[in-house]
């Protein structure tokens, strides 16, 4: 930024975006583990207390909602989402 201009305009925008984007992706598939009992850097002191909070767990995988969760879950939202993003960048030109 120079003189309060972003150098690049849009571009610029969703390329540094996207890269956060990535960025993000990559330290979660790293740094994210589905139970305790998976992670590597957890004493066995804190996944006793962590699994022993926790109320009954459901089976991987089964979901309390069934199609609804699905549904109105990530690809839902994501054609939404996809939609509204091609919206407003064709209303920016108006």
């Amino acid at each position: 930024m120079l003189g309060g201009r972003v150098e690049g305009g849009l571009t610029t925008c969703v390329v540094v975006l996207g890269a956060i984007g990535v960025a993000w992706c990559v330290m979660w598939i790293f740094l994210v583990y589905d139970r305790p009992s998976e992670h590597p850097r957890i004493t066995p002191e804190e996944r006793n207390y962590i699994e022993t909070s926790q109320g009954p767990q459901r089976a991987k995988g089964v979901s309390r909602n069934g199609w609804m969760n699905g549904l109105v879950g990530g690809w839902l939202i994501g054609r939404i989402g996809g939609w509204m993003d091609v919206w407003v960048i064709g209303r920016m030109d108006e």
